[in-house]
């Protein structure tokens, strides 16, 4: 049985790598290409301005190199650290009611699933199914 799992190991990580690829590509868009509001936004919640365009960049085109399986592990570092500092500097910082509190709370858990599973795919690589394996 887990031989014929490990068999889908590589198809396993393909779904993962075009789900969350799309889903940082869906958000990293209007980053890029329809800025006003967040340039309003990241000042008030301790970023600067120019940062948008970095975590747009970061979530488009990383998003884009996950979905290929191409240069994986550098975007999944990238990812990773980018929603590591979400979480912490701003979402944290809204769930600081208590330990846990936060999650299921307004999409806190959102940037934190992000990171982990950009973390795992930095860890693992891409798998046989990309072009990282080429």
């Amino acid at each position: 049985m887990l031989a014929k799992l490990e068999m889908l190991k590589p198809l396993g990580l393909l779904l993962v790598r075009v789900v969350v690829g799309a889903a940082l590509m869906a958000h990293g868009f209007p980053k890029l290409f329809a800025s006003a509001p967040f340039l309003e936004v990241f000042p008030k919640m301790g970023f600067p301005a120019w940062t948008v365009y970095v975590a747009g960049t970061v979530e488009f085109f990383g998003g884009a190199l996950l979905i290929f399986g191409l240069f994986t592990r550098v975007a999944a570092f990238l990812i990773s650290g980018q929603f590591f500092v979400a979480f912490l500097k701003v979402h944290w910082k809204l769930g600081e009611r208590d330990l846990f509190s936060f999650l299921g709370n307004g999409g806190d858990e959102y940037p934190l699933l992000l990171c982990v599973v950009a973390f795992l795919l930095m860890t693992v690589g891409a798998g046989a199914l990309s072009l990282d394996r080429l």
